[in-house]
């Protein structure tokens, strides 16, 4: 869902400091409200007591990023336009720095090619998140104030984490579900971290990329396809998921409506991805502990 590129943490990690709020341990419970916006989570994210954010839950995401509302947003809490602060901050500390050198380094923060600040403390409801990097994506298209990429729960050995979108809520450690899970595996790329799952299209074992920050479900398409099927980029395919049974709208990876912005389909080749239609009605839980997934 963001636009892709090799993204680099630059040496020179940009750190802002807020008053601490009371935290809890990263093991512990916690139940939260979610917003659904234009097909996407957005859930509630302090950096601090006064510095509330509303990020968009990237399962697909490496790092996270703030929008342009977001840089706005975190300007204005600080007081100060955060390129004026990155700039004297840099400067602080490498006075050898050409005017031309230090300029290049702004440019190279604002296309997102390095990050633009590492939030030492953030927090979603009332569990503590540490050293987490946010990029520029001033240029993105999503809601709120930018994205929270699932890699976050997994370097702060969260336990799992439920998506209940029935009651529209996020859980972090909750009790796992006493029905029948699916094996998810880990894909890790020079663009995305995230998970997978084998799942039937129209009969047939394909993996699908978990991707609940997208609002459509691509596919590469099914080789049993035939005549007008074949050729058509949109068709009704029936999805299997465990014991989750159901026919979506589907759009071909070969369909040029398809904005780069919600997945760039040079980057996966083989997978299918698993967007909001399917995960719409129901609860999702992804058990980081034992690797599974839960529908339900």
């Amino acid at each position: 869902m963001k636009t892709i590129r090799k993204r680099f943490v630059s040496i020179f990690i940009f750190i802002f400091l807020f008053f601490p709020l009371v935290s809890q341990s990263k093991t512990d419970y916690v139940k939260i409200p979610f917003e659904l916006k234009d097909g996407y989570i957005l859930l509630p994210v302090n950096f601090s007591k006064s510095a509330q954010f509303q990020l968009v839950l990237d399962t697909t995401g490496d790092y996270s990023m703030l929008t342009q509302k977001g840089i706005e947003n975190l300007s204005d809490k600080i007081g100060e336009d955060i390129y004026a602060w990155l700039r004297r901050q840099i400067k602080n500390k490498e006075p050898q720095l050409s005017e031309q050198a230090l300029e290049l380094r702004l440019q190279s923060v604002s296309s997102g090619e390095i990050s633009l600040i590492n939030m030492r403390n953030l927090w979603i409801g009332s569990v503590q998140f540490t050293n987490e990097v946010f990029f520029d994506e001033h240029n993105s298209h999503l809601p709120g104030d930018g994205c929270v990429g699932i890699k976050i729960f997994n370097k702060n050995y969260v336990k799992n984490m439920v998506i209940d979108y029935k009651n529209k809520t996020f859980e972090l450690n909750a009790q796992l579900h006493k029905g029948n899970g699916v094996p998810m595996h880990r894909i890790n790329s020079d663009s995305v971290y995230g998970y997978y799952i084998l799942a039937e299209l129209d009969g047939e074992e394909q993996p699908f990329i978990l991707a609940t920050g997208t609002s459509i479900i691509v596919v590469q398409g099914n080789k049993k396809e035939s005549g007008k099927k074949k050729e058509s980029t949109r068709y009704e395919a029936e999805i299997r998921v465990g014991e989750n049974v159901q026919k979506y709208a589907v759009m071909k990876n070969n369909d040029s409506s398809i904005r780069a912005d919600d997945f760039t389909r040079s980057v996966f080749p083989n997978y299918n991805i698993l967007g909001l239609p399917f995960f719409k009605d129901k609860c999702v839980q992804f058990d980081f502990e034992n690797m599974m997934l839960y529908v339900w």
